[in-house]
């Protein structure tokens, strides 16, 4: 859930943090590589990466995956 920190805009819009949104595209912008770089379309893995934070997410998962 988003923070709301203003009562709106006259058009209606409501104002968010500001660093809260810059996280979340963060956010968004990390998993984004890590699907271009290491998954196919039908979800098969390409690639692992031990600096590839949602690789290391896949290999503690695994427990015996080693990079």
């Amino acid at each position: 859930m988003l923070e709301h920190t203003g009562n709106g805009n006259i058009d209606g819009t409501i104002d968010y943090d500001p660093v809260l949104l810059r996280s979340i595209i963060k956010d968004v912008d990390t998993a984004k590589t890590h699907l271009n770089n290491h998954v196919t379309v039908e979800e098969q893995i390409l690639t692992l990466d031990k600096n590839c934070e949602y690789c290391q997410i896949y290999f503690k998962e695994q427990k015996g995956v080693t990079p």
